[in-house]
């Protein structure tokens, strides 16, 4: 079945990287030599880490942040990925041949699920652990996003907070086709994303964004003639501004983060109650809970009894290393909280000082500083079985 293949796929990956280099405000708002080289303007910061297990977990929560552009959800991502990515390199990179298909039948959309995910991924790294999707947290606000041309209008991809409330918007792009680094290029795309996509908006939520980003992924096919190596490059200004109309609490960002990922587990119901967008009483729904490198993690279950399964899960006791998407128990008892109306415990929920990833064989799996999980389960594991009303 499709989770069990999804798991055989993650379970095989290892940690992987990308370099990430740093482009100064300064340096996206003057003009650059044609000669300029890509030393003289992109500062090393190091690399970005990650295991497939992560970058599918980003992608994912991604995906499911999205309620104005749907997709099809992360877990179709990592079924394509295995012919686009090359994850037999320890540097992230395309497959040969992986830049045509991209152009022939997934276009843009592929690059930018993975530039999205990149982009996420160095988000934690600088500290930031929840998000929502800007575009939907302003259609659901009431807010037209529709220009006077009858289009819709370029917005930053994510609003996010880290665990002292500092709000950032972040804007991701993707290039997966340019085969060279191009400090021209990478200027000028850095600089339209801050332009048009971040700057105009930062005042748009109440409290405002003090912190923007604009982050480009290049991933390369290194196997064609003088390639350079794939690379992460961003920038990050600090602004200073008023908070605009609509009120937007870091509770609130809180529940749009956890309801997407509740939505990615199969409980429709209970993110829309999260949301505040569903006045029906919650639902006692219950979670098989096993502890994993210290912490409590549950994912839904519903037994033979009530005839089906979230996500398509057939689980038994014999069953091993099936994949799951699933919430650290404190967190989850914080959403059943803050659906009864309390956001308290959701907002002292504190988050992880950073990502926490296994790549073993048997036990792959992805815990991310807001404690949401992808990972393995084995179904010879300890556990219990808890209800919860959501």
């Amino acid at each position: 079945m499709i989770i069990g293949f999804i798991g055989s796929i993650l379970a095989s990956y290892k940690v992987r990287k990308i370099p990430v280099v740093e482009f100064q405000h300064s340096t996206i708002n003057k003009r650059l030599s044609n000669f300029a080289s890509w030393a003289s303007v992109a500062i090393p910061k190091g690399d970005l880490t990650f295991t497939g297990v992560e970058l599918s977990h980003a992608i994912i929560k991604a995906d499911f942040l999205d309620n104005v552009n749907p997709l099809l959800p992360g877990i179709g991502f990592i079924l394509q990925s295995h012919l686009i990515i090359d994850w037999k390199s320890t540097t992230l990179r395309l497959m040969p041949g992986g830049t045509g298909l991209l152009s022939d039948f997934v276009g843009t959309s592929f690059g930018g699920r993975v530039g999205q995910g990149l982009s996420i991924l160095l988000a934690n790294q600088h500290g930031y652990a929840y998000y929502a999707h800007l575009s939907s947290v302003l259609v659901n606000h009431g807010v037209s996003i529709i220009g006077p041309d009858g289009k819709q209008l370029r917005i930053a991809d994510f609003v996010m907070e880290n665990n002292a409330n500092v709000r950032a918007l972040l804007e991701s792009k993707a290039r997966f086709q340019q085969t060279n680094n191009c400090p021209n290029e990478t200027k000028k795309d850095l600089k339209k994303a801050l332009k048009f996509q971040v700057t105009p908006w930062l005042g748009a939520l109440n409290p405002p964004a003090t912190k923007s980003f604009a982050v480009i992924s290049y991933v390369r096919d290194e196997s064609r003639v003088r390639s350079d190596p794939s690379v992460l490059a961003f920038v990050d200004p600090d602004d200073d501004l008023d908070g605009g109309a609509t009120q937007f609490s870091s509770a609130d960002l809180r529940r749009e983060n956890y309801a997407a990922w509740l939505m990615a587990m199969g409980l429709v119901g209970a993110a829309q109650r999260l949301l505040r967008r569903a006045s029906d009483a919650p639902s006692p729904t219950s979670f098989i809970v096993f502890e994993i490198a210290g912490f409590e993690i549950a994912f839904p279950w519903f037994g033979p009894e009530s005839g089906r399964w979230v996500s398509d899960l057939s689980w038994s006791s014999n069953k091993q290393n099936v994949m799951v998407l699933g919430l650290e128990v404190t967190v989850l008892e914080a959403i059943a909280s803050s659906i009864r109306g309390d956001d308290t415990d959701l907002s002292q929920v504190a988050p992880l000082s950073a990502r926490r990833v296994s790549d073993s064989e048997n036990y792959s799996y992805s815990l991310f500083p807001d404690k949401t999980f992808l990972g393995n389960f084995d179904g010879r594991r300890m556990m219990t079985i808890r209800t919860v009303e959501l």
